[in-house]
């Protein structure tokens, strides 16, 4: 205590001997306020679930309301071009209640404590630097309030950047924890840096980020990239490396992968209305997995290179002909495959009365020589967990047993291994294979995003059927456009015939032959459009015939109101193949928007959508979404209303019936 008294004795004696015109010049990097604001916020959610299969039933709610005061200012420090700062501060309270299956438990009570700062420095300088930190309790009208746990997300960081030509850098460094009841941590460095010549450009960049999770879960990424273009007036070459490389840990295994790509891209510019584009790619994919506590590791590794060559040449305007050269080679511990192809195809457009013609041809022969099997790892897809999603995986002759899909976590970079009939379905489809997804609960570490219309990421591994083979694919097409009486008028046609036969070996499968017919046409005429279209594949593998039609309307009505909707119809009819069972797909879809402007600046959106399936699945799916924005002086209000329905059933499982219900309401009023 005394040498804390002594030194505020020292400071104060240099101050006081301090000359005034210094004190002066101190004051100046007092900092200043240029303008500050605040409003008063109150915001109300209500969110409702129920989930019903077969016989079982699950159901919840949530209510949330939240009173808030914030306030903003902004300001500088000696003067803008040296440091300026925006600062925000809110407080508030926070009422919750969360019920399971009809039984409601008690409200909860919380504070709410936000803040967030943030300071640039030299802002207007080549380079300068940007500091932040804060610390949000969002309200978000999407069920972010689940069992009485709300989120909440620190973040701090740095950010530098340094720009004066030729040369561009940038660096970044973000600390954030996100507390809920899956609480994560995340740090994230970042780094680029561009070099910009007249002729050449070179850029390089790197990444890495961090997260852990309270599951006892940790993933680390580092991802590289390097760049080069160099361009001319008759010559352009772009070369680029990537490399990513990941690791995650949880209480039972541990996993690391690595994946790269080489791209070379070259494109000449040659006499006489020729040019040519070269390119050379390779990517690599790799994994290496191994149970906690054992030394045991499987590894898996795929390795494609690919060559390409394409020469081009105009006649005019009218005739363009193209030649492209195509060899590939996948390579995995298993197995190799190579395909090597020829491919020619020509363009020719005239005008003609009343419009313009388009004819195309095309053909290609293709050779593939395989041994063994090949895997394919982590196919990317996309779907929703309503049970009537599905993708189809992209190779054909897989082998069923060896197909595994992992779900990316929408709060994080982890992946959860599903279960097969539990949480996707598969069914054959040709050659190939349909995946359903049916549901993502009861996955352990694993939280659903409440939103039950969310997109998830899979990522999907599997393995070629074993077999040594030659194989020889021939392709011939055509194909026919119009555009007629100033595009109203547009009918088209294309054929196309391809014949595969084993030249070698034994092909564990059986060859695609197939001739496929499309017909059909688009009308337009404002405000409405409509095309309807008629396909009959016929396959050795997978034939099928469909219509698809589809009519839309949109027009402005006035000038307060736009309306738009639109109806589809699909019926596919799946022929019986020694791959395929035969089914009938019928779909059906309408949607109506609609946006009106009242007096008072009132603003009224409304959509609403309804979609049928009836095959392989059964579904019906209705979807309502409304919001009402007022704007008078300094208050402005937000009202808006989400409802879903699905009811799916599958062939040989129970219906599974989804109801959700999402209502909030938001009201600001600027105080000052």
């Amino acid at each position: 205590m005394v040498r804390i008294a002594g030194l505020l004795m020292l400071i104060a004696a240099a101050l006081t001997a301090m000359p005034t015109a210094a004190l002066c010049d101190m004051q100046r990097f007092i900092p200043r306020i240029s303008e500050y604001s605040g409003e008063i916020e109150t915001d109300m959610a209500y969110q409702s679930n129920n989930n019903k299969s077969g016989t079982s039933q699950v159901s919840s709610s949530d209510t949330n309301v939240s009173e808030r005061l914030n306030l903003t200012v902004l300001g500088y420090v000696y003067h803008p071009r040296l440091m300026y700062f925006n600062a925000k501060i809110s407080g508030g309270l926070e009422q919750d209640q969360a019920a399971n299956n009809g039984a409601a438990g008690s409200w909860s009570n919380s504070d709410i404590k936000e803040y967030e700062l943030r300071s640039y420095i030299l802002p207007e300088h080549p380079y300068n630097l940007q500091l932040f930190i804060s610390r949000r309790q969002p309200f978000q009208p999407n069920g972010l309030y689940r069992l009485n746990v709300q989120t909440v997300s620190n973040e701090k960081g740095a950010i530098f950047r340094y720009h004066a030509r030729p040369l561009t850098f940038s660096t970044s460094y973000t600390a954030s924890t996100t507390e809920s009841n899956n609480t994560t941590n995340s740090t994230v460095l970042n780094s680029t840096a561009s070099y910009n010549l007249e002729h050449f450009i070179t850029s390089a960049g790197f990444t890495r980020n961090d997260i852990s999770s309270v599951f006892s879960l940790a993933n680390t990424q580092n991802n590289y990239s390097f760049a080069n273009q160099i361009q001319y007036s008759r010559f352009y070459l772009l070369s680029s490396l990537r490399l990513d490389t990941y690791t995650q840990k949880n209480s039972l295994q541990i996993q690391n992968g690595s994946d790269s790509t080489w791209i070379e891209q070259m494109h000449l510019y040659l006499p006489w209305n020729f040019q040519s584009d070269l390119s050379y790619n390779r990517s690599y994919d790799g994994s290496k997995t191994s149970d906690t506590g054992t030394s045991v590791v499987t590894s898996q590794s795929n390795i494609t290179s690919s060559r390409i060559a394409t020469l081009t040449h105009r006649l005019y305007q009218s005739l363009s002909t193209n030649f492209t050269y195509n060899n590939t080679t996948n390579t995995s511990p298993g197995g190799r495959s190579d395909s090597t192809s020829d491919s020619l195809g020509a363009a020719y457009i005239k005008t003609i009365p009343g419009g313009v013609l388009t004819v195309g041809v095309n053909g290609s022969l293709i050779s593939t020589q395989n041994v063994g099997s090949i895997v394919t790892l982590n196919e990317v897809h996309s779907a929703k967990a309503t049970g009537l999603d599905s993708f189809t995986v992209q190779q054909g002759l897989i082998n069923e047993a060896s197909i595994t899909i992992d779900v990316v976590s929408p709060q994080s970079a982890f992946t959860f291994l599903l279960t097969n009939n539990v949480n996707y379905r598969i069914d054959p489809l040709g050659n190939t294979f349909k995946i359903t997804i049916l549901t993502l609960s009861g996955i352990p570490g694993f939280t659903p995003d409440p939103d039950p219309n969310f997109v998830y990421a899979f990522k999907v591994t599997y393995t070629s059927k074993q077999g040594t083979f030659g194989l020889e694919t021939t392709n011939i097409g055509f194909s026919a456009r119009a555009a007629l009486f100033q595009n109203m008028v547009n009918p088209y046609i294309s054929y196309s015939v391809s014949d595969q036969s084993v030249t070698s070996g034994f092909y564990p499968g059986i060859p695609a032959n197939s001739t496929n017919y499309t017909a059909g046409v688009i009308l337009q005429k404002a405000p409405f459009s409509f095309s309807t279209e008629y396909q009959n594949f016929d396959s050795t593998v997978n034939p099928y015939t469909s219509w698809r039609s589809r009519l839309n309307f949109g027009q402005k009505l006035t000038d307060t109101i736009n309306l738009s909707s639109g109806i589809s119809y699909t019926l596919t009819d799946y022929s019986r193949s020694a791959e395929q069972n035969p089914y009938t797909e019928k779909v059906e879809n309408a949607s109506v928007a609609l946006q009106k402007v009242f007096p008072w600046n009132i603003n009224l959106t409304m959509s609403g959508s309804y979609s049928a399936t009836q095959g392989l699945t059964t579904s019906d799916a209705f979807t309502f979404n409304g919001t009402v924005d007022w704007r008078v002086g300094r208050l402005y209000l937000n009202l808006g209303a989400t409802s879903t329905y699905t009811s799916s059933a599958i062939a040989g499982s129970s219906r599974q019936v989804t109801n959700s219900a999402l209502y909030y309401l938001r009201v600001r009023r600027q105080l000052f």
